[in-house]
């Protein structure tokens, strides 16, 4: 119980303070190579073209909450920093505009897959027309 205490405390204070904070994200990678036929995961052709302001999909392993995080920075070629970019549902300490680190092996879905997707709707849609 102690650990768990120090773990919300140093978020709430890198909160407060306007630091990104570490939360238990889902290995998206890891989940992929346990359900392959079920977890789709962006290949890292995809990963790689992502940029700074781009949005990704992630994983909360506490809360078991998927949400969308925008890009701000590259720390490495692997880890980055990304504001939370939608409203969430539980009651964790962080929130729409934090800011958090996470990993390419974290990245569940991207805004380019979501992009690419309507576009083909759409043509398959004026195909028919």
């Amino acid at each position: 119980e102690q650990i768990i205490e120090e773990y919300w405390g140093k978020i709430e204070t890198d909160l407060k303070n306007g630091n990104p904070i570490q939360i238990e994200l889902l290995n998206g990678v890891e989940q992929n190579k346990k359900y392959p036929e079920t977890f789709d995961i962006p290949s890292d052709e995809e990963k790689s073209q992502l940029n700074i302001s781009d949005n990704v999909k992630v994983v909360d392993i506490v809360f078991g909450e998927r949400f969308w995080v925008q890009i701000e920075d590259f720390i490495s070629d692997e880890l980055m920093v990304g504001t939370i970019n939608n409203y969430l549902v539980f009651n964790q300490p962080y929130s729409y505009g934090d800011k958090i680190f996470f990993t390419n092996d974290n990245i569940i879905q991207t805004s380019i897959n979501e992009v690419e997707s309507e576009g083909v709707e759409l043509t398959k849609k004026d195909e028919n027309n």
